[in-house]
């Protein structure tokens, strides 16, 4: 019985501590804007300040956006409108900090990782569904926005 006790304590005890250890929220705009800015370094090879100015045009982007999907008075044609506007701003400034090197890569890099969001969401609703759910510029956006 001693040793039953025992174990409850112990198993209590950890079980506490791995319940106070906090994880860093995933919807933050700042980790959102971290997380991304350091996969474009990794990717594109960013340079120290190029890596600051993106992060800023990045944070500043996911908190626009975030405000937008947060706000109750507009329609769904109305916020993917405004999403797409911030999303070509976003692309515009990429375009001052980024050389003709990284745009490129940058631009075939976004295809790939359309062409899975597309298969995977594929996969999961119909494609009449999978329609409403594409809010990302399309190719013909970025080639315009990048050359």
């Amino acid at each position: 019985m001693k040793k039953l006790m025992m174990m409850i304590a112990a198993c209590s005890i950890v079980a506490f501590s791995f319940a106070q250890v906090s994880k860093p929220a995933k919807g933050k705009p700042e980790m959102k804007a971290k997380k991304h800015t350091e996969w474009m370094k990794k990717e594109l090879n960013l340079s120290a300040e190029q890596e600051t100015k993106i992060y800023d045009i990045n944070l500043s982007t996911i908190t626009k956006a975030k405000a937008i999907k947060n706000d109750a008075s507009l329609d769904s044609a109305s916020r993917k409108t405004k999403l797409k506007e911030i999303h070509k701003a976003r692309l515009v400034e990429y375009k001052k900090v980024l050389n003709a090197d990284q745009l490129a890569l940058l631009k075939q890099k976004a295809k790939e990782h359309r062409a899975t969001k597309k298969e995977k969401v594929g996969k999961k609703m119909p494609v009449e569904k999978n329609k409403v759910f594409q809010k990302e510029l399309s190719d013909e956006d970025i080639e315009e926005i990048i050359e």
